[in-house]
């Protein structure tokens, strides 16, 4: 038997001369009598050269199609200089290795069935892979274990449907991993890997316990979209923390967390290293989400849908978020009756808010972006937003000197002495002592005669008087909110 630059196994599916079709591999109109144990033995000597150490260089390219493989497929300490192919709904019905390798080319078994489920796992380990490693719409009945396997290119898990655990573990992956729409139907751990790249998870169902642990490497992206948890999912980094890089980012955005589901995330970089963004916009978060020792530069909810609970400890991002994801945090810790990490974000959602009305305003609703704004500034600068009493004393007490200050020089009738003169080089405070306390009276509203002994103020003091109280009023009740701060 002949080859030229190719080999090509395939099982004729009408073919007389394949009365057992799937037992035999046949080329053309030649057909191997013996079962498929080895793939090596279907090469032919002149493209298996031994090499020391029992390795062999194989100098010719394999690709098996519509092939069933009854019996054990084994591939081991093969050098492969072309393509090596597996594909087109080929069937393993028995034990499968690959172990100790070394594709040059393309490495390609998509498209391949993993039956019966009593047979020990599939192992791949112990590969190094040069160019693409082809695993996508792989359906398998049985445990696959890769292990300390390195790929120096892309690596494509997607389309698949794993009924049983797969396990990735101890493996160097230069360029990233799909698994885009994978069905992870009974657990997947993705254990102490290398990545340089992105892990890309996007419209994948997640069924079991789900750990991706101990992740390192330069990691551009963790990308969770629009994907399905339907048991556990954690991610997660035991010994240290999984470190993203300045503008990397976890994304989560229309993640759906079933009611039953959980989503665990825990340390995310080391303390104050406030890199890479978690995005949780437009999530449906029905089941329960747990944040744990996360330091990031952005954390997003926009739009999130939480009924399930959220419980978060040592959440920290350095840049400021919309208003919307402090609102969905404030909520989840008064929930959680965590009071004073709800005040927290209600300080920050007040801040975000303002500078969000600064991008809305508009010649239609300027008196609306006027009294918003005009609100919040007098919240931030009277209280804190409820977090300092001490700011409230403070502006009350501003407030009284400002219009004491105004009523004294443009208040006061003409016939009538001001409460005090100011010169350049004393003041001179003439009963002062009384007025003052009067003045901080915040009952005394109308009489202004009975209060200040005689004196008239004009149209501007009165004004000014009346408006004085209004702060005055509002600054007292300001201080008495924060004070009230721990007890809401």
């Amino acid at each position: 038997m002949e080859f030229n630059s190719k080999v090509e196994y395939w099982v004729w599916k009408n073919s007389e001369n394949a009365p057992y079709r799937g037992y035999y591999a046949i080329d053309g109109d030649a057909c191997f009598n013996y079962p498929i144990n080895d793939i090596r033995a279907l090469i032919e000597n002149r493209y298996l050269i031994k090499k020391e150490k029992g390795r062999f260089d194989v100098n010719v390219a394999i690709n098996f199609a519509y092939t069933i493989f009854n019996k054990c497929f084994d591939v081991k300490d093969c050098d492969f200089c072309y393509d090596f192919g597996l594909y087109n709904n080929c069937e393993y019905n028995n034990r499968v290795i690959i172990e100790r390798n070394k594709f040059k080319k393309i490495f390609d078994i998509s498209n391949s069935h993993f039956n019966n489920d009593n047979i020990i796992p599939v192992s791949i380990s112990y590969n190094e892979f040069s160019l693409k490693a082809k695993f996508d719409e792989i359906s398998s009945n049985r445990e696959i274990i890769v292990e300390k396997c390195i790929f120096s290119d892309e690596v494509d898990f997607s389309d698949c449907t794993f009924r049983k655990k797969i396990v990735i573990k101890d493996c160097v992956f230069k360029k990233g991993i799909i698994f885009n729409r994978t069905y992870f139907v009974n657990g997947f751990s993705f254990i102490n890997n290398d990545v340089c790249g992105c892990i890309n998870f996007e419209n994948c169902a997640f069924g079991g316990k789900i750990k991706i642990f101990h992740s390192k490497g330069e990691i551009y992206e963790i990308n969770f979209t629009a994907s399905v948890i339907e048991g556990l999912l954690e991610l997660n980094s035991l010994r240290s923390g999984i470190f993203l890089s300045e503008d990397s980012s976890i994304k989560l955005n229309n993640i759906f967390v079933e009611p039953n589901g959980y989503l665990i995330i825990r340390n995310i970089n080391e303390k104050h290293k406030f890199t890479g963004i978690i995005n949780f916009t437009d999530a449906n978060l029905l089941g329960n989400v747990v944040l744990k020792n996360i330091y990031l530069k952005r954390f997003l909810l926009t739009n999130a849908v939480m009924v399930g609970g959220f419980f978060t400890e040592h959440l920290y991002f350095k840049e400021e978020s919309d208003s919307q994801t402090y609102v969905r945090l404030k909520d989840e810790a008064l929930k959680n009756n965590n009071s004073i990490k709800a005040m927290q974000y209600r300080e920050k959602e007040m801040l975000s808010y303002s500078k969000e009305l600064n991008a809305q305003i508009s010649y239609d609703n300027i008196g609306t972006w006027l009294t918003d704004k005009s609100v919040l500034f007098l919240n931030t600068i009277s209280n804190k937003n409820g977090l300092s009493w001490l700011r409230g004393i403070i502006f009350t007490i501003s407030c009284a000197i400002i219009f004491f200050w105004v009523i004294n020089f443009l208040g006061i009738e003409n016939d009538y002495p001001r409460f005090f003169v100011l010169d350049l080089k004393t003041f001179h405070f003439e009963g002062i002592g009384e007025i003052w306390k009067r003045f901080l009276n915040m009952f005394y509203l109308i009489d202004f005669k009975e209060k200040f002994q005689g004196t008239e103020l004009n149209a501007i003091g009165e004004t000014v008087f009346f408006a004085s109280k209004i702060f005055i009023s509002y600054g007292i009740y300001q201080t008495i909110v924060a004070f009230r701060k721990f007890s809401k």
